[in-house]
């Protein structure tokens, strides 16, 4: 159960860590390249994500789809503070002197 988390969480700290080693040049990839690596992953992670979640219910005898559904919410709250985090990035990239 909080490997399903944890999962949703990836593209997050990758934003963190990539998205500031792109601004300051300290990798190869730009800055877009790593913005859409995450928002891409995190697509992919909720995506997984539900369906391990759906998978985990199934096990459990569980007839109700509420916690899959509760994955959704989550991972895309999580989409809105990458989102967040980039714009936050982009404004330090272009307005730090």
């Amino acid at each position: 159960m909080f490997l399903i988390f944890f999962l949703l969480l990836i593209p997050l700290i990758f934003q963190f860590v990539v998205g500031n080693k792109a601004i300051h040049g300290y990798t190869s990839l730009k800055f877009w390249q790593a913005c859409i690596i995450s928002i891409i992953g995190q697509i992919l992670m909720i995506i997984s994500s539900f369906f391990l979640m759906l998978n985990e219910i199934s096990k459990s005898g569980l007839r109700d789809g509420m916690p899959a559904l509760g994955v959704f919410v989550i991972g895309t709250l999580i989409g809105i503070l990458i989102l967040v985090v980039i714009a936050i990035q982009l404004y330090t990239k272009l307005y730090d002197t």
